[in-house]
């Protein structure tokens, strides 16, 4: 069940698909950034640099150059307050009632919230098993 630590929070299903792009060269990764500069300010992408990798996820109608992808993922964003530091375990509960459903995640911490991103095509089974845990779901 929902650990009440979490009950004033809920999960929303963002309508677009995401690809993961992973580069080779800092270049690519520069350069690719100047595609999202076009996007709506609202929409949601996530750069990472980490030692020698850089990847994206960015929505699946942005088409950039990159060594790897790997499309169509979902996002499920964490919805409510929580502010930086004050919801220890969220990550953990959400994560662990996926792999129970054996539905593979990439988790994303911003500031503010959380996205859980799982591949399309297990997206009815990681809503089914993240609602049979106590989690409602909003538009």
């Amino acid at each position: 069940m929902k650990d009440n630590r979490f009950g004033h929070l809920k999960l929303r299903v963002l309508p677009k698909e995401y690809n993961y792009v992973l580069f080779s060269s800092d270049a690519a990764f520069w350069k690719a950034t100047e595609h999202l500069r076009s996007l709506p300010k609202d929409e949601l992408y996530f750069l990472f640099r980490c030692g020698d990798e850089s990847s994206m996820v960015i929505p699946n109608k942005c088409k950039v150059e990159a060594t790897k992808e790997e499309p169509d993922w979902k996002a499920l964003q964490v919805v409510g307050e929580m502010p930086f530091g004050t919801v220890q375990g969220l990550i953990a509960s959400i994560s662990g009632v996926l792999q129970r459903g054996n539905v593979g995640i990439c988790a994303v911490s911003t500031y503010l919230t959380d996205v859980f991103f799982v591949k399309t095509k297990h997206l009815e089974l990681a809503t089914t098993a993240l609602k049979n845990e106590g989690w409602e779901f909003v538009l």
